[in-house]
């Protein structure tokens, strides 16, 4: 079941909380969802153009097809079940593989 995305802010960081969502073909260009917990989410075929996820945990994430160009990735971190678009070299990206 999809989770609706939460946030919180409590004055410091926006801290977006999208654990297990599902969102295929979502088109965010140019958001910004530093430290985001977006762990298991299905962003296939996503369009995240220009997207600021630093910090963010992309652990079990679903990228699989999505555009990923210009997304900053600064200190996020993923794991061996986060599925990427073909071409994307996550570590060359910034992204820390988490065992």
């Amino acid at each position: 079941m999809a989770r609706p995305i939460n946030a919180d802010n409590d004055g410091g960081p926006f801290h977006a909380n999208s654990e297990g969502t599902n969102l295929p073909q979502v088109k965010s260009t140019g958001v910004n969802y530093p430290f985001a917990n977006l762990r298991t989410a299905d962003l296939t075929e996503a369009n995240l153009t220009f997207a600021d996820l630093s910090g963010a945990d992309l652990s079990g994430v679903d990228f699989a097809g999505a555009n990923l160009t210009g997304v900053g990735f600064a200190g996020a971190i993923a794991n061996e079940d986060t599925i990427w678009p073909e071409g994307l070299d996550p570590v060359a990206a910034g992204v820390t593989i988490a065992d």
